[in-house]
């Protein structure tokens, strides 16, 4: 069987809907960034960082589907969620375990 077959077989047995035929995450949210829709992660880092200056920043997670930025941090032995709005750069929840 040639690769060409193969291919075709293969890319008849995957849904149009799955996750391996849509675009990744991360490149949404490169191409959402770059037209402006939503705000670039590191003038949100900017501007929240500063005002957390005792928690040790452990990093960022993308929710597509909300549109949201997760900030993770560690303040005194606690683990701090921030959540803020892709689109705004509004603070939208702060929570804690």
């Amino acid at each position: 069987m040639n690769g060409a077959v193969l291919f075709a077989i293969l890319a008849a047995a995957v849904p149009e809907g799955s996750a391996v035929a849509r675009e990744p995450d991360h490149n949404r949210l490169f191409r959402d960034v770059r037209r402006g829709a939503l705000v670039p992660l590191s003038d949100i880092e900017k501007a929240l960082l500063p005002q957390m200056r005792n928690c040790q920043y452990l990093g960022p997670e993308y929710d597509p589907s909300g549109g949201i930025y997760r900030l993770k941090f560690l303040c005194a032995g606690q683990v701090l969620w921030i959540d803020v709005d892709a689109r705004t750069g509004r603070v939208v929840r702060r929570t804690s375990p």
